[in-house]
């Protein structure tokens, strides 16, 4: 089950500037990095990086974590998830609701992070990450997520994994008393396409502010509806791949989202049709610098 399911409701989505990252994305010759909490400016190297943001759910898993957790609840369904949805009419008091019914059935942190493990990667994704991790001096990974932390860092401990991202950005979630506990934002952002508290535009920006090296290129990773936010702010240089036949790429194909977007758009059914790209991207730029050397 996924949040479209629930029927969310969705405002107009009004996209940012075709150019809005370039505020964030500067030329090499301009660009000076200093530390955010660095009163004297001291300047870090600056180094071109590749900056990779995946999805989770559906995207790097095959399933929908928050709603795999819901099977252990007794006598629940899809179903009765959409009826108090409805009832309650906001994620979050659905989750905290999801919370209170947990704890009342006493249904463990251990039951669930075992419950979790039966989430599989998809198809060739554990390939493509190790492949990002083995060449890091070229790349970093992020997930950004409207899941919580706490169980995709349980799902990648499982499959081995954990040490290949370089951050997480999602939902907050902690262990108390053997009980799962979700963190209510502090902070509830308003935008029409994210939905959750987690806008992915918005968190792209932070690790942009954030981040010591320059990074030349973008690739977003995803499948869901949410997904287009970050990916309204790709330049003509970076990648958008939807995985196909999901939301994200109904939304570009079926609704026209297509035309809206700079970047360039790889439709993918497995790791190994991202991996390619990236692969044949890196193979064209050393060939063209040991043409430049001739």
């Amino acid at each position: 089950m996924n949040t479209e399911q629930l029927n969310l409701p969705v405002d107009t989505i009004t996209p940012l500037h075709k150019n809005s990252s370039n505020f964030y994305k500067k030329s090499l010759l301009e660009f000076e990095i200093t530390s955010e909490n660095n009163s004297d400016n001291i300047l870090f190297p600056v180094k071109n990086k590749h900056l990779v943001i995946f999805d989770f759910d559906q995207t790097i898993i095959e399933g929908e974590s928050f709603f795999e957790m819901t099977k252990l609840l007794p006598d629940w369904s899809e179903i009765e998830a959409k009826k108090l949805f409805e009832k309650k009419g906001n994620w979050f008091l659905f989750v905290e609701e999801i919370m209170h019914i947990l704890i009342e059935q006493k249904i463990s942190a251990a039951q669930i992070k075992q419950e979790l493990k039966k989430l599989k990667l998809t198809e060739n994704f554990e390939d493509l990450l190790k492949y990002l991790f083995e060449n890091s001096e070229k790349f970093e990974i992020h997930i950004i997520s409207g899941t919580y932390d706490i169980f995709i860092k349980w799902i990648l401990e499982h499959h081995g994994i954990q040490h290949y991202i370089n951050e997480i950005h999602s939902e907050k979630a902690y262990v108390e008393d053997d009980f799962v506990r979700f963190i209510k934002p502090v902070e509830f952002i308003k935008c029409a396409v994210c939905l959750f508290c987690v806008c992915k535009a918005k968190t792209i920006k932070q690790i942009i502010k954030k981040a010591k090296v320059v990074f030349e290129r973008w690739h977003y990773i995803g499948d869901g509806y949410n997904d287009i936010c970050p990916a309204l702010m790709l330049n003509d240089n970076d990648f958008l791949y939807p995985r196909k036949n999901y939301q994200l790429y109904k939304k570009l194909y079926e609704e026209n989202y297509k035309e809206k977007i700079s970047g360039q758009i790889i439709s993918w059914e497995n790791g190994n049709c991202i991996l390619k790209n990236f692969k044949e991207l890196f193979r064209e730029k050393e060939e063209m610098q040991v043409k430049q050397n001739c």
